[in-house]
């Protein structure tokens, strides 16, 4: 279960309560919940933000590798073999990207 799902939830029961109670602590308990909430929100923001940022990261490595890789083939000294497998590295990067 996700923390949005167990706040709402939570929040749904204090609301509840808060029917119920003369004291005024579910409505504290309900504040609580609510800047809670808002928090989440901001930190699964963030979290996208990053996530979105490592991916582009990861695309700009990939594309150094295989630019790295056709210096290797360009210039490199390779035998039949190694030659092979680099050319089945850059196979798999350029599918990737």
């Amino acid at each position: 279960m996700q923390i949005n799902e167990l706040n709402t939830q939570l929040m749904n029961l204090a609301i509840n309560q808060a029917k119920f109670d003369k004291t005024g602590e579910f409505d504290k308990i309900l504040q609580n919940l609510k800047e809670i909430k808002a928090e989440s929100s901001s930190i699964d923001s963030t979290i996208s933000n990053a996530t979105k940022e490592a991916n582009s990261d990861a695309k700009l490595f990939a594309t150094f590798d295989f630019m790295q890789a056709m210096n290797q083939l360009l210039y490199g000294n390779l035998d039949d073999n190694e030659r092979s497998k680099l050319l089945t590295k850059m196979e798999k990067i350029a599918k990737s990207v």
